[in-house]
């Protein structure tokens, strides 16, 4: 009938709709989904490259910090070179000012002691010190003392001076006796010392000097021949080492006529 096909085609109608209908919206929610996948994409990759741009520009900071942080250590290093450098030479400079006011200074004393250097320093000052004694002092009195008596001259040191240095013995005894007090030095002159005007040292001629000196170097030659010869210090360790008082009488008798033999023997060997 006409109803019932107006009826059927109502609902043949409906159902298209309601199919259609949810067709429209599959395919709405399916737009949907593309469009927020795409979103998410584009999202994603503007991510990705906001993040490959961030690294980029950190490592393009990090290495212009490095090449900055290089440049401030090149230029800190080129800077101590430089001051190290004029150190360097202000040292070198100032040294060579010194040496040269040292090496003047230094001409100057050896030209004032060359002027005012003592004959008997002059004589045996290189010898003293290769013995030494009080820096060479006691080598050079002694030296003093044979030169006067090998040439016959008056002694630097007399009978006053004997008197004065044995006088310390005792009045040293006596100081120390009294508690270390002071003892008053007797002027063994008797005011005589006040009364000398002036002082000067005895010397020989260089000719008899030379002449001198060459016979003690004889000597002193032939004596150490003899006392090699004669064995003078084998015998001197044998009375130093004698056991018993016999023993070490004999030793010494031996040893006396051993050093009168060397004297002799020298001598001879002067007077040849």
């Amino acid at each position: 009938s006409k109803e019932g096909f107006l009826s059927s085609s109502l609902e043949i109608d409906g159902s298209y709709l309601v199919f259609t209908m949810k067709l429209d919206k599959d395919w709405e929610k399916e737009q949907a989904a593309k469009v927020a996948a795409k979103a998410k994409h584009v999202a994603d990759s503007t991510a990705a490259v906001q993040a490959a741009q961030k690294a980029a520009a950190t490592k393009a900071a990090e290495e212009e910090a490095a090449r900055i942080a290089a440049e401030k250590d090149a230029a800190k290093k080129a800077a101590k070179e430089e001051a190290e450098r004029i150190a360097a030479e202000k040292a070198v400079a100032k040294k060579a000012v010194a040496d040269s006011i040292a090496r003047e200074k230094e001409a100057e004393k050896k030209a004032l002691e060359a002027k005012y250097d003592h004959p008997i320093l002059k004589k045996f000052g290189k010898l003293a010190k290769e013995v030494g004694g009080h820096g060479g002092m006691d080598f050079i009195m002694t030296a003093r003392l044979v030169y006067c008596l090998q040439n016959g001259l008056p002694l630097a040191m007399d009978v006053y001076d004997l008197a004065e240095w044995c006088s310390i013995a005792e009045l040293g005894a006596l100081s120390m006796d009294n508690d270390c007090a002071p003892v008053a030095f007797p002027d063994f002159t008797r005011g005589l010392w006040n009364k000398f005007k002036g002082y000067r040292h005895a010397y020989a001629t260089p000719e008899e000097e030379a002449q001198t000196e060459a016979a003690a170097n004889r000597f002193t030659k032939a004596y150490k021949e003899a006392t090699a010869k004669l064995k003078l210090w084998t015998l001197y360790d044998n009375v130093q080492n004698a056991k018993t008082d016999a023993a070490k009488k004999k030793a010494q008798t031996q040893l006396d006529k051993a050093v009168a033999k060397a004297k002799k023997y020298a001598a001879k060997l002067c007077a040849l």
